[in-house]
């Protein structure tokens, strides 16, 4: 924000400080240490790039215990933090001045996301719609933005949905193709339409007509004395999933990305809150049938009954590196490798249409592989060039990182003890106490969770020594006729312990990567006769 921005201008003019660089995390919240200025501030830490860094509030740097984890990251480089608005002695009173500094941070951004869940689900016993991003395709919000309107031209094309399935028996598929046929765009844009945005309007009680008296044993009766008795209801459910949000690194092409991670859970069906909508206009009996039409549908598999060995994103797409699909011809019997992403978004999403022969891309990336299995030199060199990287990844020793929330957890243990001692004694209500447990099982959890990742970085090293002595071990003592013999599935997982990657290029080119260095795995080394090359990464 500008006005923090200036506060710590300010105080670097007063100090005589040089500015080295600024950095703004713009967008990406303080709770989640995925951040890509965090990441390029730290490193110029780790690398002697800055004495001192000035934030003009602890909670902006980071939320929780992770600001007192990045203070002590910064301190082991020799650098200090300084915080404008909680500037502390270094000293045992002042670390704990810090410490429930950050609880409190920690404290206010659960209390705030209760208020917000409790006002949300309160909005909707109210008989008030929770406003998404886009509403229901076929309904648009009222000005207040807490109900539906109808919009008749999309609703329109809703309810000759349900007469081709309801009425006419179209199957889903059927339906799709019809409206791409005739042009009509999707819901999110584009012009292919899938089955599971079709499956999603036959099941959604937006569109079920219910009467007044199917509607009032759902919501509650203030709710239904502000309805027509002589009217009919759709239902939109508040509620009906619990959503948590993070943030990831990835790295494509050599760059880093943070992406938001959402994950969502089914909640229990008793905490779903119904809140009535406008008639949607569609005769329920075509609703009801086109549901039970699609009751019986099974989740298509284009497997064939066969083991795809390149799955699990081995094979990706080079175009836009998405992974790649499978489908069978049954009548053929034979099967393809086609881009995910093309096939779930549209032509749109990504420029490569071709369809892979399933046999022969496998054979080809089978036969550079068992080469490689078949000369132990170069397999070892590659491993070992694989876990030096992994070695050299982590900024410091996961000892060291897991000795500062060891310490963590030990102060916060004293802290629990220290607040059941103050409730025992009566000096403490019981909100207030109950609240604090709250928000100290929240930071407990936030310790226990870094604890956990480090050690998953160890077993990660572990096992991938592990695989590297199985590989060495095992394969390249395997005589080779035996060799060319493995099962699918078997060398599925040789794959994935040689961390392989195969790019489809729309002229027939497999590009080949694995954890092997680029100088024995050269460039333009031939797969198949003019149509194949590999290099290391």
């Amino acid at each position: 924000m500008p006005d923090q921005r200036d506060e710590q201008l300010a105080y670097c003019a007063l100090e005589n400080l040089e500015v080295v660089r600024e950095f703004e995390d713009a967008g990406y919240s303080g709770k989640f240490l995925e951040r890509p200025d965090l990441d390029e501030l730290r490193d110029l830490v780790a690398t002697g790039g800055a004495d001192l860094v000035v934030v003009s509030k602890r909670d902006r740097l980071a939320r929780g215990l992770y600001a007192g984890y990045l203070k002590n990251e910064f301190k082991r480089h020799g650098v200090e933090l300084m915080a404008l608005d909680s500037r502390t002695e270094d000293t045992p009173y002042g670390a704990l001045l810090e410490n429930t500094l950050d609880n409190f941070s920690e404290f206010e951004r659960f209390m705030i996301a209760d208020r917000m869940r409790r006002g949300k689900r309160s909005k909707a016993k109210q008989g008030k719609l929770v406003a998404c991003p886009q509403p229901d395709y076929g309904f648009r919000y009222d000005e207040a933005r807490d109900g539906y309107e109808v919009d008749e031209l999309r609703m329109a094309l809703i309810r000759r949905i349900f007469r081709m399935v309801g009425v006419e028996g179209m199957t889903l598929n059927a339906v799709a193709r019809r409206l791409e046929a005739e042009g009509i765009p999707a819901p999110r844009g584009g012009g292919t339409w899938n089955r599971p945005i079709l499956r999603k309007f036959v099941l959604s009680d937006v569109y079920l007509r219910h009467s007044y008296e199917e509607v009032t044993k759902i919501v509650t009766s203030e709710v239904a004395a502000t309805l027509d008795h002589s009217a009919h209801y759709g239902i939109s459910w508040y509620g009906k999933q619990r959503h948590t949000h993070s943030r990831e690194v990835r790295v494509k092409d050599g760059k880093k990305t943070y992406p938001r991670i959402k994950k969502s859970v089914d909640a229990p069906r008793e905490e779903w809150i119904g809140v009535p909508v406008p008639d949607p206009g569609i005769p329920q009996e075509w609703v009801l049938a086109a549901r039970k039409i699609i009751e019986k549908n099974e989740k298509v598999s284009n497997c064939g009954r066969r083991f795809w060995e390149l799955t699990g994103g081995i094979l990706r797409c080079a175009a836009c590196g998405g992974a790649m699909a499978t489908n069978f011809i049954k009548p053929r019997q034979i099967g393809y490798y086609r881009c995910g992403k093309r096939y779930r978004l549209g032509k749109h999403a990504c420029s490569q249409g071709k369809n892979f022969r399933a046999e022969e891309t496998e054979t080809t990336g089978w036969e550079f592989v068992s080469g490689i299995l078949k000369n132990p030199q170069r397999l070892r060199r590659g491993l070992d060039e694989m876990l030096d990287r992994e070695r050299a990844s982590a900024s410091q020793g996961p000892g060291e990182e897991e000795e500062v929330w060891l310490k963590k957890l030990s102060e916060h243990e004293v802290q629990e003890e220290r607040l059941l001692d103050l409730y025992l004694e009566g000096k403490l209500e019981v909100d207030r106490y109950g609240a604090r447990v709250s928000q100290l099982k929240q930071a407990r959890k936030t310790i226990e969770e870094e604890l956990g990742r480090i050690g998953d970085r160890a077993s990660h090293i572990e096992h991938l020594e592990q695989d590297r002595d199985a590989l060495l071990n095992h394969y390249s003592r395997i005589a080779t006729d035996r060799l060319d013999k493995l099962e699918p599935e078997e060398r599925n997982r040789v794959y994935k312990m040689m961390n392989l990657t195969v790019l489809a290029h729309a002229n027939d080119n497999l590009e080949v990567k694995w954890i092997l260095g680029g100088d024995p795995c050269r460039d333009n080394a031939t797969l198949l006769p003019d149509s194949c090359r590999t290099r290391g990464t």
